[in-house]
């Protein structure tokens, strides 16, 4: 049998349609072939699996009882737990949960799908950057969600009050020893998912994201703070600085830093993704300057790397 071939945008379609947690059946059935074809992809990638074929301990089994018993529907319970949806079904019958109907799953949340109609504050600057890194728009479904650690949940709750919302966080317990507990701010709202759309935030981004080159100028640290917080790194060791992204995410920023006496370097992280790495002392604690001056919402474990190690350099140094 001869082998699948595969474009790079298909193969970029399918690692951003696994990584969103579509079915692989879904996924082979879009593009006619079978399920390893798919697979292989992935694990050229290193793409880690889900794992769909994990079987649940009985700590997990209780917490997703739990789970669906405040309001979790069985999709959103498999999603985070890596299974299909028959395996939470199973689970629940087999502990003599009573199965609730559509209807009962379904409650209605307040949100302010207007909150990006106008940009021209910080917080939504920042925001913005910040789905940009970590965030993810399903536009053929209308929904929108931020996912961070545990230990940034405080931002997702900053984020859901600028909405206005009161929709409830999902917890994703880490699935590896090595991995982090994840909370996760799911909306759904055709109208905020479009105009994220329109603003350059489409569905299977991280790959082909472009920077918002319409942003007001004195915007743009901000924009740039919320990237750092959400795929970048500030150096505890050295003073170095690194934001992962797209060629033009990393390209644009390269321009703008360059606009201010910055200089700042870009190499490979992958065959799809890019990192503009910023390796002089002086560039750093400059460029860290301009994110954090007069910053009122930013990461806290960031931030105090900044404070500690950064802040009182003197740039003549």
């Amino acid at each position: 049998m001869n082998k699948v071939i595969f474009s790079k945008d298909e193969q970029e379609d399918i690692i951003n349609m696994y990584l969103d947690f579509i079915p692989i059946n879904e996924i082979k059935d879009k593009y006619n072939v079978s399920k390893q074809p798919i697979y292989n992809v992935l694990k050229e990638h290193n793409i880690e699996l889900h794992g769909e074929k994990k079987k649940l301990n009985n700590e997990q089994v209780m917490n997703i009882i739990d789970m669906y018993n405040n309001g979790y529907t069985q999709q959103k319970l498999a999603d985070i737990y890596g299974v299909n949806r028959w395996t939470i079904k199973n689970e629940l019958l087999t502990h003599g949960i009573k199965l609730k109907n559509r209807g009962e799953n379904i409650r209605k949340y307040e949100l302010n799908e207007h909150y990006f109609d106008d940009i021209k504050t910080e917080e939504q600057s920042y925001f913005l950057g910040l789905l940009w890194a970590d965030g993810c728009n399903k536009t053929d479904r209308g929904s929108i969600s931020l996912k961070l650690q545990e230990q940034d949940k405080y931002i997702i709750e900053k984020f859901r009050d600028a909405l206005d919302s009161n929709h409830p966080l999902y917890f994703y317990p880490k699935a590896k020893e090595t991995h982090q507990n994840m909370y996760s701010l799911e909306l759904n709202s055709v109208i905020l998912s479009k105009r994220l759309e329109e603003l350059g935030m489409i569905a299977n981004k991280s790959l082909i994201l472009e920077f918002p080159k319409w942003l007001n100028e004195s915007l743009i640290p901000y924009f740039i703070k919320g990237l750092v917080d959400g795929d970048g790194h500030i150096s505890k060791k050295n003073y170095t600085v690194e934001i992962v992204g797209s060629i033009d995410i990393c390209n644009s920023i390269k321009t703008i830093l360059k606009n201010i006496n910055i200089e700042s370097w870009i190499y490979d992280k992958t065959e799809f993704t890019k990192v503009l790495f910023i390796s002089r002392k002086n560039d750093s604690i400059k460029f860290l300057n301009w994110i954090y001056n007069n910053s009122t919402i930013h990461l806290i474990r960031k931030y105090n790397i900044y404070k500690e190690r950064y802040i009182n350099e003197s740039l003549s140094a």
